[in-house]
């Protein structure tokens, strides 16, 4: 049995509570992370790519929303996802 991030999304969109809890947690700590690199690096784009971007919107719109959360106010506005197909 195979359990790749496709699958993960589309039970995701079903309601999966263990889904929800997840990527929830994976969202608070990568936004964290990302929002850091690109203060760091002072950089205004992450580009997803790989098999995972094949989800589109359902990542990059909570993506952007979890690393704006962990920006300073100025910064926010600056910060977008895109997707590398």
């Amino acid at each position: 049995y195979r359990y790749d991030g496709v699958r993960f999304f589309r039970d995701l969109k079903q309601g999966n509570s263990q889904c929800k809890a997840i990527f929830s947690d994976w969202l608070e700590k990568t936004g964290s992370i990302l929002a850091n690199m690109l203060l760091l690096i002072d950089v205004p784009v992450i580009i997803v790519g790989g098999g995972i971007s094949a989800v589109g919107q359902d990542l990059t719109t909570p993506l952007e929303n979890a690393v704006r959360k962990h920006l300073p106010p100025l910064s926010r506005k600056k910060c977008r996802c895109c997707l590398l197909l």
